[in-house]
């Protein structure tokens, strides 16, 4: 392990040469958890869990003038397809 330390600090900016196994881990940790939570917010906004096609977080997969966009607004509405 100590020759991972020292290959890192020959490769990396004066002050983090005295970074110990301690200070290595926890940036090691943040890294991951700041990928993790991107992913995580990637993945609920692509399948948010809703089945309901009207559903409000839907709505940025359906653009404002799209048929499908208009035929959820008429549903939820109350309307139908025949005008009365």
């Amino acid at each position: 392990m100590a020759w991972l330390s020292s290959l890192l600090a020959a490769h990396v900016h004066p002050v983090w040469e005295d970074f110990g196994a301690l200070e290595w881990t926890v940036t090691a940790l943040a890294a991951l958890l700041v990928m993790w939570s991107i992913w995580k917010a990637v993945q609920y906004t692509m399948n948010p869990g809703e089945d309901e096609p009207d559903h409000y977080k839907r709505i940025i997969f359906d653009p404002p003038g799209s048929d499908e966009a208009v035929s959820s607004d008429a549903e939820a509405d109350g309307q139908t397809g025949a005008q009365s």
